[in-house]
């Protein structure tokens, strides 16, 4: 699982709501080069489930595919302190938040193929969600 083994972690964060999540989540991409500043404002503003999907229980997905905001490809892996409704309906609480940018389409996909490949395996979000640091949410994004 190369880009997800690679990616960008921070773990324990605190967010009171969705919208903090998903601000924290963007500056992840932002911090490290990225996406521009205007990334994490764009999904701020753009909250619909295009740009942020729950896709399984306790994670949530966030992408915005503009060009524009986009300089390098790169996922950014965030645990919350404590679980966050992120309100869609029939969504659960959230405690792991993803975070892509991707430079094509190509790329894109490879992601999300990533990350369907994760929850395939039975045990991989509890784990992700109780690690205790980098090191081993990177041990555990690459266990195949």
């Amino acid at each position: 699982m190369k880009r997800l083994s690679q990616c960008l972690v921070k773990l324990g964060v605190a967010a009171a709501n969705r919208s903090q999540a998903v601000k924290e989540a963007g500056r992840l991409l932002v911090d490290s080069g990225c996406v521009t500043p205007r990334y994490v404002d764009a999904v701020s503003q753009n909250y619909g489930e295009e740009v942020c999907m729950v896709i399984a229980p306790w994670l949530a997905v966030v992408h915005l595919r503009d060009p524009e905001l986009v300089k390098k490809n790169g996922v950014g892996v965030l645990t919350l302190k404590k679980p966050v409704r992120f309100g869609f309906e029939a969504s659960e609480s959230v405690r792991l938040v993803v975070a892509l940018a991707a430079q094509d389409t190509a790329e894109h996909l490879s992601q999300i193929d990533e990350i369907g490949t994760l929850l395939s395996c039975p045990g991989q979000m509890e784990r992700l969600c109780r690690a205790e640091n980098e090191e081993q949410v990177r041990k555990i994004l690459d266990w195949r």
